[in-house]
């Protein structure tokens, strides 16, 4: 009877731990909620369970699991940036990083403008410099994003908003930093959640041929991702032969003084946009550059600008196979961008671009 009845007072201890361990825990692992069917309300409940650094942990686990598509991936983490800074405001800054092509983190400090007004812009730099280091221009890219949807997508808004940007910070790289992030707000307008529309218009160069000198190169350099939008009649390898055509028309029809700059740049933003597309698969991305391209320096910039997106996103050896045609000074070239090596592009630059013929 002794035996019997520690047998049944340890089944009883147990029973009530695992009572108790039910209780306790479920709510650190488990939701009742579903990403897939409610994102926003999903999100919410488990930053409010579990706090937001453990709720991101929680949330990019799921978000990796979205048949390994980098721009649903993407959008959803604007969706936790939004409901991070909503419920727990500028104190959880730091957890957003570069994970999901910096989706997190852009939504974050381009609600901290909406909620805060430009004002809060310079203290926003300073935290960008100081948390993220390398990763610096892609917060000042969600710092573009803030701008533009707190001053608006009017009429002349687009301006304010850059000479924001110019005030604020320097964008050392085209199509990157604070000045990119405003184009693409202006252009997408991902800041709006589910009320976002993308841009209507009739001028495919608009409002590029109708800026400042200053503000063109990264203005091309995004023209891509709408044109990627609205161009919905095309196939998607007809659509970047079409986008490298609209590159090369802008050059021979506008007035501007630096026409290769804005070749440049418009064929940068085309390799890009073809990265995020595509989900970093090189060899769809070398067919969409090819297709876009008519030259060798066009399909070496198309390249460079999606191993530079990819070494961001991804990985750095899956960024260098972006640039495997290539050998010398190109593989040099192509490799600097996905290596985000500011110098050697400083250096190459002239003896590529600055020279070989379009």
């Amino acid at each position: 009877m002794r035996t019997s009845w520690s047998v049944y007072t340890v089944g009883a201890v147990l029973s009530v731990l695992i009572v108790l361990l039910m209780t306790l825990a479920p709510e650190k692992r488990y939701s009742p909620l579903s990403p897939e069917n409610d994102l926003e309300a999903w999100t919410r409940e488990r930053i409010a369970t579990l706090g937001g650094e453990v709720a991101y942990e929680e949330f990019r686990a799921w978000a990796h699991t979205l048949n390994d598509n980098s721009v649903e991936g993407h959008n959803a983490a604007h969706v936790f940036g939004r409901e991070l800074y909503e419920i727990e405001g500028l104190s959880s800054f730091t957890i957003c990083d570069s994970d999901l092509s910096y989706g997190c983190m852009h939504e974050f400090t381009g609600q901290a403008i909406v909620q805060h007004g430009t004002e809060i812009v310079a203290h926003l730099v300073s935290l960008c410099g100081r948390e993220h280091g390398e990763y610096a221009l892609s917060c000042y890219h969600g710092i573009g994003h803030g701008v533009q949807s707190f001053l608006g997508y009017e009429e002349g808004d687009l301006k304010k908003a850059l000479e924001v940007c110019s005030s604020s910070v320097k964008t050392p790289i085209v199509g990157s930093g604070c000045h990119g992030g405003a184009f693409m707000e202006w252009n997408l307008k991902t800041i709006l959640g589910g009320d976002a529309v993308v841009r209507k218009g009739e001028d495919l160069y608009y409002p590029c041929n109708a800026l400042e000198d200053e503000y063109v190169p990264t203005c091309v350099f995004r023209q891509s991702q709408w044109w990627r939008n609205v161009l919905t009649s095309f196939s998607v390898e007809n659509k970047y032969g079409e986008m490298g055509g609209l590159c090369r028309r802008f050059t021979e029809e506008t007035l501007y003084s630096d026409t290769r700059e804005h070749h440049y740049a418009c064929f940068l933003g085309i390799g890009h946009n073809a990265s995020s597309e595509v989900n970093h698969d090189a060899d769809i991305i070398f067919d969409l550059c090819r297709e876009a391209s008519t030259t060798d320096l066009e399909l070496l910039i198309c390249l460079s600008g999606a191993s530079g997106r990819t070494g961001a996103d991804e990985s750095l050896a899956k960024a260098l196979r972006m640039c495997e045609h290539f050998n010398g000074i190109e593989y040099d070239y192509c490799t600097a961008f996905a290596r985000e090596d500011v110098e050697t592009l400083a250096e190459l630059q002239p003896r590529i671009v600055g020279i070989r013929e379009f």
